[in-house]
Parts: C-alpha cells; sequence; structure tokens
C-alpha cells in the first residue's frame, strides 16, 4: 500500500484464512485506508473485509467509531440497511458527535 498497490494489498489480505492467523497483523491505518479506498473506487463489497478486519483486531482503538461509520456506509449503499443501521447505533454509543443527523 506504501507504494499504492491497493489492489495487491487487498488480494494478500484476502489470501490469509482466516485473516492474520499467521504473520503480523496489518497496521489499524493500513486497513482502514485499503477500505475507504476500495469503497471510493465503488468495490464496496470487498471494502468490507479489511472495515471489519480493523474492527474486530482493533476493537478499542480510537478511530473504531470512524471506521464503523465507513462501514455503515458501505452497508447502507449495498442495501444492507438493518446493519447499517446497528453500526450507526454502535457510533452513536461510541462518540454521538461523529453521527451526522
Amino acid at each position: 500500500m506504501e507504494q499504492g498497490r491497493f489492489q495487491e494489498a487487498y488480494r494478500t489480505l484476502k489470501r490469509v484464512e482466516p485473516p492474520c492467523s499467521k504473520g503480523p497483523l496489518p497496521p489499524p491505518h493500513a486497513l482502514w485506508r485499503l477500505g475507504r479506498w476500495l469503497a471510493d473506487k465503488g468495490r464496496r463489497r470487498r471494502a468490507r473485509l479489511p472495515f471489519r478486519l480493523f474492527l474486530e483486531l482493533y476493537p478499542h482503538h480510537e478511530d473504531r467509531p470512524e471506521v464503523l461509520r465507513d462501514l455503515a456506509l458501505v452497508e447502507n449503499s449495498l442495501g444492507r440497511h438493518r446493519e447499517a443501521a446497528g453500526l450507526v447505533e454502535q457510533v452513536r454509543r461510541l462518540a454521538p458527535e461523529k453521527v451526522a443527523g
């Protein structure tokens, strides 16, 4: 990812089953950036993996509300409205100021 090879980073992440069971953990912001990049490129289904992995690996990270919000936007765009609403509720509990409207 440092060299702008986001597709390669996603393929590598997807190959590891279960993700991160072997080797070093991906840095939290790398996962978040990868998820955002995939979502911005219209690959919303793929964006779910790095966002969910961030949330699983870093449950107490200070940027968790923002990642939850980004995942909620992805889920909503995929028509998964119930899942999106649950994620927004988590954001509301963690950081009410991060919820717009």
